[in-house]
C-alpha cells in the first residue's frame, strides 16, 4: 500500500510541479511526503501543535471528499488553498492524499497577513517569523490548474487500487443529484417566481410516465424525475414517512414499463415487492431519492457479457452490514443471510481482512456516523442510536480512538470550514 501511495506522489511531482502528502488516519504516522511539497507545509506538519492541527483538518475533508465521490477543494486551518482526495481502497476511509501550498490568483498578500497573526497566536515563540519566506514563496494557481492536479490524483489511485472507481462515480452521481434538487427547492420555494416553480405532484408523475425511457438517452427522463422528486419533497415538507408514502406512486410506473418489456405478473410483482423491502431500509432523503432514481432511468446499454468475478465472503458481509448495521444481532443474522455458520463467518473474516466481525461492525458505523453529522443536523444522541451503538459515551470513546476528535468537535470542524459546503436535501 505505502508503494503505491508512494508512486501517487512522485507521478503528482512530475506531472504537476506541485508537491503531495499522505496522511494515515492511524495518526501514529508522520504524513509521507512527496516531491516538491512546499515549505510551509513541509515546517508545519513538524509542529507540535500546528502538524494536529494538519492531520484534523484532513481527516474532515476527507469524509467530505469521499461523500461526494471527488476532491474536496478547500482551504487548511491556516487559510492556504488545498485539495484533498480521500483514500478509500474497501469503501472504508483509511487516509488520505492533500496537495497544498498555493493561493488563488490575486489573494496571496491578503492571506498572507491572516495567516501569519493566526500563526502568532499559536506559538508566541516566533513561529510566524519562521514561515514568513516560506510564505512569501507561495505560489498563485488558477483553479483549472489546480483541477487538473486533482483529477491526475483522483485517476492515479483508480489505476493503482487505492479507490474504487465505480463507487466513487456513484457518490459524484449522487451528490450531483443533490445539486439539481437543491437549486430547484430553492427556485420553488425562493424567488424565482411561478414560471420556475415544478408541476403539482401527481401532474410531475404523469410527465415522468410519458417521458421516453431510451436506453443510452437519460435526460429527459432524469429531467421528469428531478421535478417529480422536487414536488414530492416540498409535498412531505422534511417528513420521512410521507416522502416514502409519496415514492411508492413510482412503482406503478416500474410495474407498468417492467410489463411493457414483457415481464408477466408474478414476475412483476416480485419485482415490487423486492423494492418495497429495499424502500424500508432507506432513512434518510439522500439515500431515497437517489434510489427513486434508479427505479426508472432507461436501462444501460448492455455491454459485451462477461462473467462476474466471484464476490469474497467479506465484501458480502460488508455489503449486508451496510444495510444493518444498527441490529442487535448482527453475527447471528448475518451468518444466517450470507449462509454460513458463525465460526466460518469469523474464520473466513479474519482470513481475508485481518479484521474480527466486531472490528467490521464498528468501522460500518462510524462510516454511517460520519456522514450523519456532515450532513445532516441530527443530534449527536440521535446519530449514536441510528447507528446502532449501545451508549453515548461508548459512541465518543470509539469515535475519538478513530480520529482523535469528538463527534461535536468532527462537526464544529465541518461547520466550521472555510471551504466549499455541499448543498444537500435535509
Amino acid at each position: 500500500m505505502e508503494g503505491r501511495i508512494r508512486s501517487v506522489l512522485a507521478e503528482l511531482g512530475r506531472f504537476s510541479g506541485i508537491g503531495g502528502l499522505y496522511f494515515a488516519f492511524d495518526q501514529r504516522q508522520m504524513p509521507l511526503e512527496g516531491e516538491g511539497v512546499c515549505r510551509f507545509c513541509s515546517g508545519c506538519l513538524r509542529h507540535a501543535r500546528a502538524g494536529g492541527l494538519c492531520q484534523s483538518h484532513v481527516n474532515t475533508a476527507a469524509v467530505q471528499g469521499f461523500a461526494i465521490g471527488d476532491a474536496w477543494y478547500c482551504r487548511c486551518w491556516l487559510g492556504v488553498d488545498c485539495f484533498v482526495v480521500p483514500v478509500a481502497p474497501a469503501n472504508e476511509i483509511i487516509g488520505a492524499i492533500e496537495v497544498g501550498g498555493f493561493f488563488s490568483p490575486g489573494e496571496g498578500e491578503a492571506a498572507q497577513g491572516k495567516i501569519l497573526s493566526r500563526l502568532a497566536g499559536l506559538d508566541s515563540g516566533g513561529l510566524a517569523e519562521q514561515f514568513v519566506s516560506a510564505l512569501q514563496g507561495m505560489r498563485e494557481l488558477e483553479f483549472r490548474q489546480v483541477r487538473a492536479a486533482a483529477g491526475f490524483v483522483l485517476d492515479a489511485t483508480f489505476a493503482k487500487g487505492l479507490n474504487p472507481p465505480a463507487l466513487f462515480a456513484m457518490r459524484q452521481k449522487i451528490f450531483q443529484q443533490q445539486q439539481r434538487l437543491t437549486r430547484r427547492l430553492r427556485d420553488a420555494s425562493g424567488g424565482a417566481g411561478d414560471a420556475a416553480a415544478p408541476p403539482r405532484l401527481f401532474g410531475a408523475l404523469e410527465a415522468l410516465a410519458a417521458a421516453p425511457a431510451v436506453p443510452g438517452q437519460e435526460g429527459p427522463v432524469r429531467q421528469a424525475m428531478d421535478n417529480f422528486l422536487t414536488s414530492l419533497l416540498l409535498d412531505a415538507g422534511g417528513d420521512l414517512a410521507r416522502l416514502k408514502a409519496g415514492l411508492l406512486l413510482l412503482f406503478g410506473l416500474m410495474a407498468r414499463r417492467q410489463a411493457e418489456r414483457g415481464g408477466g405478473w408474478p414476475v412483476v410483482m416480485g419485482r415490487v415487492e423486492e423494492k418495497l423491502l429495499e424502500l424500508e431500509t432507506l432513512d434518510d432523503p439522500e439515500s431515497l431519492c437517489f434510489w427513486a432514481e434508479t427505479l426508472v432511468l432507461p436501462e444501460p446499454v448492455p455491454a459485451a457479457a462477461k462473467p462476474a468475478p466471484a464476490k469474497l465472503l467479506s465484501d458480502r458481509v460488508h455489503a449486508w452490514l451496510r444495510q444493518h448495521y444498527a441490529g442487535k444481532r448482527l453475527l447471528d443474522d448475518a451468518a444466517a443471510a450470507l449462509g454460513a455458520s458463525r465460526s466460518s463467518l469469523i474464520h473466513k473474516l479474519k482470513k481475508e481482512t485481518g479484521k474480527t466481525f466486531g472490528d467490521l461492525v464498528v468501522t460500518v458505523r462510524l462510516s454511517e456516523a460520519k456522514r450523519l453529522l456532515a450532513f445532516t443536523s441530527l443530534s449527536v444522541g440521535e446519530v449514536c442510536r441510528r447507528c446502532g451503538f449501545r451508549d453515548q459515551s461508548y459512541f465518543t470513546k470509539v469515535f475519538r480512538r478513530e480520529i482523535n476528535l469528538t463527534p461535536r468537535e468532527f462537526r464544529r470542524l465541518l461547520t466550521e470550514s472555510q471551504g466549499q459546503s455541499p448543498e444537500l436535501v435535509s
